[in-house]
């Protein structure tokens, strides 16, 4: 069940609901651990900035609503329908890099899914400070984009495809450019 509340004053609309929070162009996601709850409360925050036309953030944070660390989980099943999330119009994407502590500490982490996040659209696409875990076939999709940057983000065993071209070695096969306009800092 879903609780949806909304306070609009002056330019600031709250929205409050399995999850979410909407502060302006700037959207909070806490996991909860659940697939596919995760995947439906990251893809309805991404379609809220949408449909309100804007240019927004989308941040991702470490920890669950009570402050526990917890991955989101875009599911362990290769064949499932919904495992990633689309983004559309002009977005970026940050884990809470605040709450990073070190390599083994909280932050922003994404387990599972087919395809995490896929950008579809000719628009301005960021993903920064996520550590993507077991994909199954690419961490990020890079379909059509205008400008995307993709910084600061860890990219850990990726199942992938066997194929001719892939470097196991190379975290950079957990991204799948059909695109030009493409910036890479700092995987690892």
């Amino acid at each position: 069940m879903k609780i949806l509340n909304t306070l609009i004053c002056g330019a600031i609309v709250a929205v409050s609901g399995a999850g979410t929070a909407i502060a302006a162009e700037r959207v909070v996601v806490y996991p909860t651990g659940q697939f596919p709850a995760d995947v439906e409360n990251v893809q309805s925050a991404i379609d809220s900035l949408h449909a309100a036309g804007v240019d927004g953030v989308l941040v991702l944070k470490a920890i669950d609503a009570g402050g526990t660390p917890t991955p989101f989980n875009f599911g362990d099943d290769p064949n499932a329908i919904i495992s990633g999330v689309v983004l559309s119009g002009s977005i970026s994407i940050r884990g809470t890099k605040d709450d990073y502590v070190d390599d083994n500490g909280p932050w922003t982490r994404i387990y599972g899914g087919f395809v995490p996040i896929t950008m579809q659209r000719r628009d301005d696409f960021e993903v920064r400070n996520v550590r993507f875990d077991g994909a199954f076939q690419h961490a990020i999709l890079v379909q059509s984009a205008t400008n995307t940057i993709i910084k600061n983000n860890q990219i850990l065993d990726t199942v992938g495809y066997p194929d001719f071209f892939r470097d196991p070695n190379d975290p950079s096969q957990g991204i799948f450019p059909l695109t030009r306009a493409i910036y890479l800092e700092g995987l690892g």
